[in-house]
């Protein structure tokens, strides 16, 4: 003999469903106030056809345009972009909004307070804004004096080589002969 279903009241049915579809009732208290298990009540959402809560992730995405995928601008319009301008305005706001913040923690007392933590959070936002704008410039090429390495490439190598020289002159100095170097 086949298990019996058993059948909810038809107006516990409407019930269920305004709870279901119009509230954020938790789904268990649904399902006991009509007298269900938490998975009988999901078999009868499907079959009764009810709105979901949430509505279901598609399988595939949806094709993207150009624009929203990261990366994929053109050149042409990666030109028009004045890297080093944008960064320079903003370093500006951020150096005022700096100033705010500091003359803002002078007048608040020591102690540890909510507005205190709210300016300590902005300030390591500040510097999070301040790691991109340094990633920015490289980006653009702009690049500070003491960045730059050698105008000649050779002359890297010349430099180095001479410091390595140096190097191996002052510790050959250092060791008396028929010692082994590193040991006693």
């Amino acid at each position: 003999m086949p298990p019996t279903r058993r059948r909810s009241k038809p107006i516990s049915v409407v019930e269920g469903r305004r709870l279901y579809e119009q509230t954020n009732l938790h789904v268990d208290h649904i399902a006991a106030m009509m007298g269900l298990g938490k998975k009988a009540l999901y078999n009868r959402i499907k079959a009764w056809g009810w709105r979901l809560r949430r509505p279901r992730i598609p399988r595939n995405d949806p094709p993207r345009k150009p624009d929203e995928v990261f990366g994929e601008t053109t050149l042409a319009e990666r030109a028009t972009v004045d890297l080093a301008a944008t960064a320079a305005r903003v370093l500006g706001a951020v150096e005022g909004e700096l100033d705010a913040i500091t003359q803002i923690l002078r007048l608040l007392p020591p102690q540890p307070s909510e507005e205190r933590e709210r300016m300590q959070r902005m300030l390591a936002s500040l510097a999070r804004t301040l790691q991109e704008l340094a990633r920015l410039k490289s980006l653009a090429g702009v690049q500070d004096a003491n960045d730059r390495g050698p105008d000649d490439p050779d002359e890297f190598a010349r430099i180095l080589l001479r410091r390595l020289d140096e190097f191996r002159a002052r510790r050959s100095n250092r060791i008396p002969d028929g010692a082994k170097p590193g040991g006693a």
